[in-house]
């Protein structure tokens, strides 16, 4: 228990150390964020990158948040990191705005990909970039977009031996949220196996207070609209395969990065430029 402790405490100070050293450089981090994910889009022949207010969208700002598109880097990392049985799971992105993550998750075979949408601007945006992207680099076929609200979306086909790998990137408010728990919290007692992968949880008390979920990783990513670190934790069901096996990830150490305890450190140069930045997160 003693070296554990030590472990932990090691790599907190760690953590501490690298904070500090990337602080001057988090706009030079931005800057290369912006280019990858604009390069991105470019390639693809898609538009996913950009901040899109909820006044611009119409929405109600009590029950909906911007849109904010996943790190590219960050979401192959996080999927290295989750043990996914993917021909037996159905990806979920539950505020799925342009469709980034739909079309990153193409990339692995999931057995659907579902994208859950309640802007109708933002779900034909999605669709069309679906349509332009290059069929030959997916592995999942099965792609589709829900227009309508986390709270309206409807998992009644899905029961025991299903899982379910659920995505929010701060997608609603707390009350859609806590509705979306309940229709989630059905599943789960129909036998469904389910991850729920919560970037910037503003709302995170509604999923601490759910008693049929566990915390089992966390950490922070670089987020590029705020030249700052921003949270992200993972729970599972009760009865799922991680259940008891919680494991805590230290916040990120390069864009894009994941760690998990005990495992190899990410690498962290002497001086974060954009060359250093660009080669850590290559690695991932």
């Amino acid at each position: 228990m003693t070296a554990r402790l030590h472990g932990v405490r090691s790599r907190l100070l760690l953590w501490i150390a690298v904070k500090n050293a990337v602080h001057p450089f988090r706009r030079l981090i931005t800057r290369y964020l912006k280019r990858r994910h604009e390069k991105f889009d470019r390639q693809a022949g898609v538009c996913t990158a950009g901040t899109v207010t909820v006044e611009a969208l119409g929405l109600s700002a009590r029950d909906s948040h911007r849109y904010d598109a996943t790190p590219v880097g960050f979401f192959r990392s996080l999927l290295a990191k989750l043990a996914v049985d993917y021909e037996n799971t159905v990806f979920v992105d539950l505020g799925s705005g342009k469709g980034r993550t739909l079309l990153l998750a193409s990339h692995y075979p999931f057995r659907a990909i579902i994208g859950v949408e309640i802007s109708r601007e933002l779900c034909e945006l999605a669709s069309a970039n679906l349509r332009t992207y290059d069929w030959q680099r997916r592995r999942c076929r099965d792609i589709s977009v829900h227009c309508e609200s986390i709270a309206e979306f409807e998992y009644g086909s899905y029961g025991r031996s299903d899982q379910l790998l659920l995505y929010l990137f701060n997608p609603c408010g707390e009350a859609v949220l806590r509705a979306g728990l309940e229709k989630i919290h059905r599943v789960v007692s129909r036998g469904a196996t389910v991850t729920i992968v919560y970037v910037n949880p503003t709302c995170n008390e509604a999923l601490q207070n759910a008693d049929w979920l566990e915390p089992v990783r966390h950490g922070e990513t670089f987020d590029e609209t705020s030249n700052t670190f921003m949270p992200y934790i993972v729970l599972q069901s009760a009865s799922a395969q991680w259940s008891g096996q919680q494991s805590t990830l230290p916040s990120n150490s390069a864009p894009g990065c994941l760690r998990a305890g005990g495992s190899a450190p990410c690498p962290i140069g002497p001086v974060l430029s954009p060359a250093a930045v660009g080669a850590a997160d290559r690695l991932h």
